[in-house]
């Protein structure tokens, strides 16, 4: 078994705590680029710095849990599928998804090769 086949089930439905360190993780980003030109910010991603964000997160998540759990889970089972969608283990395995190019466009260099 390979395994991407162990790890499609663990993260489907994405778990809250991975999409609350993932959005942690994005902020921490972000703090780079607040001016609008990347700034190396002076902390590191640790969880001394950013635990306290991670727990919003996921406490946000959690309330919205709570109150809508239908729309959370679809929401986590989409999020999944549009991830997984783009992995090589999704494009090999399904022979009916259309390539986002083909292999005579891979191998047709004419209009380049022309300049």
């Amino acid at each position: 078994m390979a395994v991407a086949d162990i790890t499609t089930n663990l993260f489907n439905p994405v778990p809250l705590p991975a999409i609350a360190i993932t959005a942690t993780a994005i902020q921490c980003a972000l703090r780079d680029w607040a001016t609008g030109v990347r700034v190396k910010s002076a902390t590191e991603f640790s969880s001394d710095e950013w635990s306290a964000i991670y727990t919003g997160h996921l406490r946000e998540l959690s309330r919205m849990l709570t109150h809508k759990p239908r729309e959370v889970d679809a929401w986590t089972r989409k999020l999944w599928r549009d991830c997984w969608s783009t992995t090589s283990q999704f494009l090999s395995s399904n022979t009916t998804e259309t390539s986002f190019i083909s292999a005579a466009e891979m191998d047709d260099f004419d209009d380049i090769l022309d300049e």
